[in-house]
């Protein structure tokens, strides 16, 4: 029986975020089909461009590689190439800490956490849709530095939704209920996608999405083609449905100034379905975030 309901929630996780690709453009397949075809390559310049300097990367790759190289030089390129790379509808960051509120006299509030890459929405205020974390360098990073990045990329992303609830209080559970946020980290070459919502007050679910794996050698280019799939299918679907999404909930949260009895105050919703919580094994030990892997 708790197998049974175990599976009903791991199955309703994965309807509820609703994952799917998108098809590349016909362009984009003869591209990857033909990489070597100097016609086909001056079609996507950009793109060429940056698959030559990755390839240039892998041809003279030593090894051992620390995760500032790795992020350099593999990581960040990447997404500056596959989802948005004009920057036309989101904001990218690349090692910078993140300022869950703003108060001067909280130290974490100060010292933010420090995240690999963060992808902010076109909102107004900007909210996060996207954080990323490198977990070692090559060859991956050890056990605890991948269980250790995995928590803080959970309790990033956790923050992430608690941010747009602090953002838009007062509206139905239900309301922040269809909001879905998504996080990768990357291990060795490896990429795993995530996603996480909240259900019912204090209960997030987090789990895994997509895994893909950038090329090894530059024999194994073409296998790029997974990589740029997914982040444009990041960008195209999801990124772009939580900005619209979060333009709705504004929508409705200032519609709550109509009621005549409407008094505003700081936190009031978020406050009954969170509580922040400062180190990472709180985050284990009240078992409020529930991990599909």
């Amino acid at each position: 029986m708790l197998w049974k309901k175990w599976n009903y929630l791991v199955d309703d996780f994965r309807v509820d975020v609703g994952w799917k690709m998108i098809g590349l453009g016909q362009s984009e397949l003869d591209f990857f089909d033909n990489m070597e075809d100097l016609e086909v390559q001056q079609t996507l310049p950009i793109l060429n461009a940056h698959l030559t300097i990755l390839k240039s990367y892998l041809e003279y790759l030593k090894l051992p590689l620390n995760e500032g190289e790795l992020m350099i030089r593999f990581v960040a390129p990447a997404f500056n190439m596959s989802l948005d790379p004009n920057q036309e509808k989101f904001r990218k960051h690349c090692q910078e800490r993140r300022r869950e509120g703003q108060d001067p006299n909280n130290e974490r509030a100060r010292a933010g956490q420090k995240t690999d890459i963060i992808i902010d929405l076109p909102t107004g205020p900007a909210l996060e849709g996207f954080i990323c974390e490198v977990s070692g360098g090559l060859p991956a990073g050890c056990p605890k530095k991948i269980w250790t990045d995995k928590l803080k990329l959970m309790v990033g992303m956790r923050e992430m939704i608690n941010r747009i609830m602090k953002t838009f209080p007062g509206l139905l559970s239900t309301d922040y209920m269809k909001v879905v946020v998504f996080g990768c980290q990357v291990i060795g070459l490896q990429m795993n996608l995530y996603a996480m919502d909240v259900r019912t007050p204090g209960i997030y679910r987090f789990g895994i999405v997509d895994k893909v794996s950038l090329p090894a050698s530059a024999k194994e280019l073409p296998t790029y083609e997974a990589v740029h799939v997914m982040l444009r299918s990041l960008e195209g679907h999801r990124l772009s449905d939580l900005t619209d999404y979060c333009t709705a909930l504004k929508v409705k949260h200032a519609k709550l100034r109509r009621k005549r009895n409407y008094v505003y105050q700081e936190d009031n919703h978020s406050n009954k379905y969170f509580r922040d919580m400062d180190t990472f094994s709180q985050v284990v030990q009240t078992h409020n975030l529930v991990d599909f892997f």
